[in-house]
């Protein structure tokens, strides 16, 4: 039996080795365009230097699903992996009224002219909603934000927000524009206060703990993050490969695809040196993304209205010391600058001489690419 997976980013990688589960005499080939394997999680690599940056996720995060988090974290060395305490992980800050947040990404609003107002109308919300308060991802950002939030916070705060990271009006956002930033709760009570309150309803879905580090205990999630020591996500990915080439999987980057027959279950491509194949199949998985897939069954994208993807840039720095904070990440959520994120790898690498830190700009482009 042949089995294709078209895409090697970690969802081909994983189909891959799901296919070699459950068929451990099939022929399984992996077909990628690009170079190299992984996609957004081999990173950037600067050979000279030694150095891999991150593209995307950096910390990994058990999912609950015991086989998979086994199989990704079993590939990796245990010389290489890092697996972090629970009050250890994704530590971040924003940019929020012209001050960095070093205790909570959630918008403090104690710091905003008159947040009596602002504290009144999130707590009586608190009182309304239901625990838990799943949000419609695809509904209105307006509609969503203010059913969770109150008309305050999400008018005057929440939606400007987004609207200027996204680089839309606030009418053309869903409100997965906040559940993917993570704006989905906001800081009003300092901490004693939140201990109290934390009990109640749905209090702990909209009002955010003042202090990330003093989580309580019997809130953590149980699931551990894990980290590559020496490359990080491209680390991880590397492991997850080399399994599978030590299972028998055929994997081809620099490879593309040319014609894709469903119904006779035929794919032609050609690989890295120009060379066509061509193959009927038993079975095939398409792991390129919506659009890829689309693209590949020719479907017909203009009368769907597709747009482009907001521009992303990714800059790469080495510090000529250290940094000092402890925060993994801090965003940018200030009207008065572009959105950016920056990363600060010396916070979760467990090099405590670790001089990396990655600045990601969104939706605009670079006044100087160089």
């Amino acid at each position: 039996m042949n089995f294709v997976v078209v895409g090697g980013g970690i969802s081909g990688l994983v189909a891959a080795w799901k296919l070699r589960e459950a068929m451990p005499e099939a022929d399984i080939c992996l077909l990628e365009q690009a170079p190299e394997l992984g996609g957004l999680l081999a990173g950037d690599f600067y050979p000279k230097h030694n150095l891999a940056f991150d593209r995307g996720t950096h910390i990994f995060q058990e999912l609950g699903v015991s086989e998979l988090d086994r199989f990704i974290m079993d590939s990796v060395d245990t010389t290489d992996l890092l697996v972090y305490p629970q009050t250890v992980g994704d530590v971040s800050g924003i940019v929020f009224q012209d001050k960095l947040q070093n205790y909570s990404h959630f918008p403090d609003l104690r710091s905003l002219p008159a947040p009596v107002d602002f504290v009144e109308q999130l707590h009586q919300q608190a009182r309304l909603v239901g625990t838990p308060c799943p949000i419609d991802r695809t509904a209105p950002l307006s509609v969503e934000a203010t059913r969770r939030f109150g008309e305050k916070y999400a008018l005057e705060v929440l939606l400007p927000l987004l609207a200027h990271t996204y680089c839309r009006p606030k009418e053309e956002l869903a409100a997965f524009s906040m559940v993917l930033p993570g704006l989905t709760r906001a800081v009003v009570d300092d901490y004693d206060d939140w201990l109290v309150n934390k009990k109640h309803g749905g209090y702990r879905e909209i009002i955010g703990i003042p202090d990330q580090q003093r989580l309580p205990s019997e809130l953590w999630h149980g699931r551990r993050s894990y980290y590559s020591r020496h490359y990080g996500s491209r680390g991880v990915v590397d492991a997850v490969v080399r399994r599978l080439q030590s299972q028998g999987v055929d994997l081809h980057t620099s490879s593309r695809v040319t014609a894709l027959n469903p119904e006779k279950s035929t794919i032609a491509w050609t690989d890295g040196q120009g060379i066509s194949h061509h193959i009927a199949y038993s079975g095939m998985v398409l792991a390129t993304g919506v659009i890829g897939s689309a693209i590949m069954l020719k479907f017909p994208f203009d009368r769907r209205g597709f747009e482009a993807p907001l521009a992303h840039h990714l800059i790469h720095y080495k510090l000529s010391c250290p940094s000092d904070s402890s925060l993994c990440y801090f965003y940018s959520l200030d009207l008065k600058r572009d959105w950016y994120r920056t990363t600060n790898y010396r916070a979760f690498s467990g090099d405590p001489q670790d001089r990396r830190i990655t600045v990601e700009v969104l939706g605009r482009p670079l006044p100087n690419p160089n």
